[in-house]
């Protein structure tokens, strides 16, 4: 980060988009929990308080072991914009008192398990709240362009893959391995690698990634063993649920249905990250932010909140 420079910019010059990352990296103490907060990626942090140190001449932040500490210069500023941005955000809440309240469309595409069995739960209390606003939700497992409009709003679990995307990790999502009492009942609990030898797996369509994925976590399958297999994953959960054989479920799904053991424990398996994103549309429609901001809030309330950012 820069010295003291030459001419400095004029404040009124300065992009209001810099101070208000410059507010959230002062009082989250790292670009990494500023980038969380806006929905914005970690470099692109450091690239807004690089180009804010260029234009007002002065170094604002040192790095410290535990962190960015602001310096004395940058926590003038920080005082001043701070001040500034709780006049906006008062102006803001201001307009939106007199204004009707949100209207249109906004389209979320999410992935099948959510749309079915989680998202009409969560976005109820928003329609309610707004009657003039509406929802489409798009159901697939495939990844949506949000740059090209294929939706407004999306929820995955994997982050875009488009660089423009605004995108915020919401949640994980706790992984298991389940068997219904009656499968168990009758073919027993594998507590041992070897006892999955004789057990029928629930699996994806290629079976070869679910022998893969098994070994990878110290289980040996047969080869013949996978005898459910589906790349729809409600259709693995609905043979869980029937008794056909053992198969991974998110805990949260499994819970809804007592009769689901689980026969791991708890933090044996990784989690699923689910990612909340939009394109720019966002900052600038206040239907999509009201959307994308309820859906962070409420998947985050759901599952708890992620361990990490990234």
């Amino acid at each position: 980060m820069p010295e003291s420079h030459g001419e400095a910019a004029s404040p009124s010059q300065i992009d209001w988009s810099l101070w208000r990352t410059f507010i959230a990296v002062v009082e989250g103490g790292s670009f990494a929990q500023a980038a969380r907060r806006l929905g914005l990626a970690q470099p692109t942090v450091g690239r807004q308080m690089r180009s804010l140190e260029q234009q007002v001449g002065e170094l604002l932040f040192e790095r410290r072991p535990d962190g960015l500490r602001a310096t004395a210069y940058a926590q003038g500023l920080f005082e001043r914009a701070r001040a500034v941005e709780q006049a906006v955000v008062g102006l803001s809440e201001s307009i939106a008192r007199q204004a009707p309240g949100l209207a249109g469309t906004v389209r979320v595409a999410c992935i099948l398990t959510f749309a079915v069995e989680l998202l009409p739960a969560i976005l109820t209390p928003l329609l309610q709240q707004h009657p003039q606003l509406e929802v489409e939700i798009a159901a697939s497992d495939v990844e949506r362009n949000l740059v090209r409009r294929d939706a407004d709003v999306s929820v995955h679990i994997a982050r875009p893959p488009q660089p423009e995307a605004i995108a915020v990790k919401a949640a994980e999502v706790e992984l298991g391995l389940y068997a219904h009492r009656d499968y168990v009942a009758r073919h027993g609990r594998p507590e041992t690698p070897a006892d999955w030898a004789g057990h029928t797996v629930i699996g994806v369509e290629n079976a070869e990634h679910t022998l893969r994925d098994a070994a990878a976590h110290g289980i040996r399958l047969l080869r013949g063993s996978v005898r459910l297999r589906s790349d729809t994953y409600l259709v693995q959960v609905a043979a869980l649920r029937a008794g056909a054989g053992i198969g991974l479920c998110q805990a949260w799904l499994a819970a809804r249905t007592p009769e689901l053991l689980r026969l791991d424990r708890p933090g044996d398996l990784p989690t699923l990250p689910v990612w909340v994103a939009a394109n720019d549309d966002l900052h600038c429609n206040p239907r999509i932010r009201a959307v994308f901001d309820h859906l962070v809030a409420a998947l985050g309330e759901h599952f708890g909140p992620p361990r990490s950012s990234g």
